[in-house]
């Protein structure tokens, strides 16, 4: 287990550049996921770590070792792809001591890790099957106890749950996660799901665009993103933008709506938004801060009509046109919710996120 750094990591294939100079530290035994829309650099990212693509410019440090010239097989680090890539003509216990006996491990020490390792992903019955065999979800417990046996300083897993269905997603979530807290070693994970990013992560690196758009704690994302970015993509649904112009009038400042309507800004807010008063600027808040009329403190009435609803069992997802602005709103289930009804939301203020469409920052 190691440290891993990535300084003024660059990846261009020619005039196109695709990572931008990105700078990463981790510590021991941290898990990191790497999440954003395809094509963002997450994937490529986690390529020149596993030194499979040529970084063009920075460099990668394992352990506080500079690997960029390494090969792959010299970095020690594991890696589980999207695809299980299984040798099919062999055993499960086969594919698992197949990267060992290429290493030339002594035979002993091979059957005490794949034993291990079957342990603890509980395949010891599946030790004599073949892949075809085996469900997607025990191939990929598979592949990762051949990741597991190779005990490597880094463990580097590329979107390996996209291949699974919905169900079964959430159970290998759930065993990845019981796996770092068994074996806590250094970990980057790659996904384009953000709910994969929110419950594996000890820190989130939002990506868009080969550039870092924000790194926290997925509480700290989700409850204060840096960017309009980072808001719309943590979250399902996504955050809520309504323009608003920000009006101040000497004691306080309101959002006015192009419909006419008006919500207060709170008080603690107004140093923070002063000197945006008199510009148009979006409104954000999630879609369980814009919820069915009830009088609670923080809150203020927002007018709007409901298009559809969409029941969920515990939550109903209401979706409404705000000022002519399409928005996602969070019903108890109990609580009626007609398409054509105009009513008054109730929209948390203290939750209230403020961005300038110039710059697509939060403020």
């Amino acid at each position: 287990m190691a440290q891993l750094s990535l300084r003024g990591v660059t990846k261009s294939y020619g005039p196109l550049t695709v990572v931008h100079g990105i700078d990463l530290e981790l510590a021991d035994h941290e898990f990191l996921v790497l999440v954003g829309p395809s094509g963002c650099g997450k994937s490529t990212t986690l390529r020149m770590i596993a030194g499979l693509e040529d970084i063009s410019a920075g460099e990668v440090r394992i352990g506080g070792r500079v690997v960029n010239d390494l090969a792959p097989g010299d970095r020690n680090i594991a890696m589980v792809f999207q695809n299980d890539a299984l040798y099919p003509h062999m055993s499960v216990a086969e594919n698992i001591a197949f990267g060992l006996k290429q290493r030339r491990t002594p035979r002993a020490e091979i059957a005490r890790r794949v034993a291990e390792a079957a342990r603890i992903l509980e395949i010891e019955p599946l030790l004599k099957r073949k892949p075809r065999a085996l469900s997607g979800g025990q191939r990929q417990r598979v592949a990762m106890g051949r990741a597991i046996v190779r005990q490597p300083d880094v463990f580097l897993f590329d979107e390996p749950l996209s291949n699974l269905d919905a169900k079964l997603r959430v159970q290998m979530r759930t065993e990845i996660k019981l796996l770092h807290q068994t074996i806590p070693t250094t970990t980057v994970y790659v996904t384009h799901d953000q709910t994969e990013a929110m419950t594996l992560a000890d820190r989130v690196v939002v990506m868009n665009k080969g550039l870092i758009e924000q790194v926290g704690p997925p509480q700290e994302l989700y409850h204060t993103p840096a960017s309009r970015f980072v808001a719309g993509f943590i979250g399902s649904p996504g955050m809520n933008f309504l323009p608003v112009l920000l009006e101040g009038d000497g004691s306080g400042l309101s959002l006015r709506f192009a419909d006419g309507a008006v919500l207060p800004v709170p008080a603690d807010r107004l140093a923070r938004y002063g000197r945006f008063a008199g510009r148009e600027m979006l409104l954000g808040l999630r879609p369980e801060h814009l919820t069915e009329p009830r009088a609670r403190p923080g809150t203020a009435t927002l007018p709007a009509r409901i298009e559809v609803a969409e029941p969920m069992g515990m939550e109903t997802l209401v979706h409404v046109t705000i000022a002519g602005q399409r928005a996602c709103a969070r019903f108890d289930p109990d609580t009626p919710a007609t398409p054509g009804q105009v009513l008054g939301l109730a929209a948390q203020m203290d939750r209230m996120h403020l961005i300038d469409p110039t710059t697509d920052r939060v403020v």
